[in-house]
């Protein structure tokens, strides 16, 4: 059975590839997700779903709940606190992510994929998306952890040696996201959520894309993943406001670099990401 390792650091960041995700979980690929904090820092969209107390708890249900509808077999959660957005006071609390010891990371992610054994790794790119800190870190743990699973000198408590054959950083396409940008903005909406989108900088890593997955048939799954993170989206969220047509065109499309091996011209634009691997 070939496997897939998806590595991100919040209930809901798998929203963004759950089309790729669930297309490869139908395909009867063994797709597993470890996320390295509950989201303990998250929003709140109704007082009566959580409190600041219990809601790591209660996104780790609803992570569940979104790992059930995309058909994600396998979710690891490494323990860690959520880091809150960059420069805010949950940065300096000692359970926070970004202030784990990278040593100790490193070491549980390089066990859980020697245990796994996945051909293919997935995580941030080394923006993070829009820069959160967790984002970050994640990525550049993960990535890291790809490349030491292989050497049996590295962190030999940890198991034997594992080589995944592709490693692939996902990308948020920021021309994707000026379209809802530039709609808020028309509606006189709050759009500082959306300031990461840069409109008068092209993003470098657009141009580096190696792999677009079409996830149109999938909006249905990518609906219903975000929806069990009530949390984070509740009614008054700017995507629940968004015209359907809209919020459909920006799901449409999922982006990926193949980050290692440096791929070929032949397969860009493939969507497959195990493609050619063999079991």
């Amino acid at each position: 059975m070939k496997r897939l390792v998806a590595i991100f650091a919040h209930p809901d960041d798998e929203g963004l590839i759950a089309g790729s995700l669930a297309h490869h979980a139908d395909a009867g690929v063994q797709v597993t997700l470890i996320c390295t904090t509950k989201g303990e820092a998250g929003e709140i969209s109704d007082d009566t779903l959580a409190s600041p107390e219990n809601l790591g708890s209660v996104r780790e249900a609803e992570l569940r709940c979104s790992c059930d509808v995309i058909g994600i077999s396998d979710l690891h959660l490494l323990g860690y606190c959520d880091s809150g957005m960059d420069g805010t006071p949950d940065n300096e609390r000692t359970t926070a992510f970004i202030q784990a010891d990278p040593d100790e990371v490193k070491f549980k992610l390089v066990k859980l994929l020697r245990s796994i054994r996945p051909h293919v790794v997935i995580t941030f790119e080394p923006k993070g998306w829009y820069g959160h800190p967790d984002h970050i870190a994640a990525g550049r743990y993960a990535s890291e952890a790809y490349r030491l699973s292989s050497d049996p000198k590295a962190y030999p408590l940890a198991g034997p040696s594992w080589r995944p054959d592709r490693l692939f950083h996902a990308v948020l396409m920021r021309s994707d996201f000026k379209s809802i940008a530039d709609y808020v903005r028309a509606q006189g909406w709050d759009s500082s959520d959306f300031d990461f989108v840069l409109l008068d900088e092209p993003d470098p890593l657009e141009a580096q894309i190696t792999h677009v997955f079409d996830a149109d048939s999938y909006g249905d799954i990518k609906e219903r993943s975000m929806l069990c993170h009530k949390t984070q989206f509740g009614e008054d969220h700017i995507y629940k406001k968004l015209p359907q047509e809209l919020w459909r065109k920006v799901n449409a499309r999922e982006y990926f670099i193949q980050v290692d091996p440096a791929p070929d011209q032949d397969i860009k634009q493939n969507g497959d990401l195990l493609a050619g691997i063999a079991e």
